[in-house]
């Protein structure tokens, strides 16, 4: 029988060499996934609201929503809110707007447990865990 051709190995340990290189190799392709992910976000969230039409934008948050209590769990889901920095056309204005979002949790699969969790009780849980 052959012996085997013995080569290098290609293992790339995080606790030898420079920390500042593994970090860096470890991290951007991390950081470039997500820039991508909030690249498609923001054009699907234009596109959904200056052509489909307004009333789809709060639907599609729920399905944003149900993707990540998919992969990360109902507690990694809060609310926060920039309106007076949205552009576009949407339905959620100014906070008397907000039913509309709850609405649309619902519709998506989400129990009422669920629906206060995102709109206030996950962030009260993390102040007060973290504060």
């Amino acid at each position: 029988m052959a012996n085997a051709v013995e080569t290098p190995s290609q293992n790339n340990l995080m606790t030898e060499g420079s920390i500042v290189k593994s970090l860096l190799l470890f991290a951007l392709p991390l950081i470039f996934g997500n820039l991508l992910q909030q690249m498609y976000n923001t054009a699907d969230s234009i596109i959904v609201g200056n052509f489909v039409g307004a009333n789809a934008l709060v639907e599609r948050i729920a399905e944003h929503a149900a993707h990540y209590k998919q992969v990360g769990g109902i507690g990694v889901l809060a609310l926060g809110s920039d309106f007076d920095g949205i552009d576009g056309h949407h339905q959620l204005e100014t906070a008397a707007d907000m039913p509309l979002l709850a609405d649309a949790l619902r519709r998506a699969g989400f129990t009422e447990d669920e629906v206060e969790r995102i709109f206030w009780r996950n962030a009260r849980d993390f102040f007060e865990h973290n504060l």
